[in-house]
């Protein structure tokens, strides 16, 4: 059926657009700008600064667009990029979000 591919691509959209608005939700500095995500073909890759508040309205807002959608997110296979230099901070994210967390070690400088 090939409008199941672009009704998904138009949800991801939507649900990217609401991540990227959502002030409690906090991304990296990248110069001036701040990122928060990156889509690809059906992936979302998000990055949040060191943040368990960040990560806790992420999931609010998947479970929203899931339950509006009728899509279910697969949170498990979605990563979340943490850039800290606490390994406590680090440990306490990983252990309070069902999402992938792949770390990030700032340089001290």
């Amino acid at each position: 059926m090939p409008t199941l591919p672009l009704f998904f691509n138009i949800v991801l959209e939507a649900l990217a657009r609401a991540v990227r608005q959502e002030k409690e939700i906090k991304g990296i500095q990248i110069s001036k700008e701040e990122v928060k995500l990156s889509l690809f073909a059906d992936s979302m890759v998000v990055y949040l600064e060191n943040s368990k508040d960040s990560s806790r309205k992420l999931l609010e807002l998947m479970k929203e667009f899931s339950k509006i959608s009728r899509y279910k997110i697969n949170v498990h296979k979605s990563p979340a990029l943490l850039y800290t230099n606490s390994d406590q901070t680090e440990n306490q994210i990983k252990n309070s979000t069902p999402l992938t967390i792949a770390a990030k070690k700032k340089k001290n400088t």
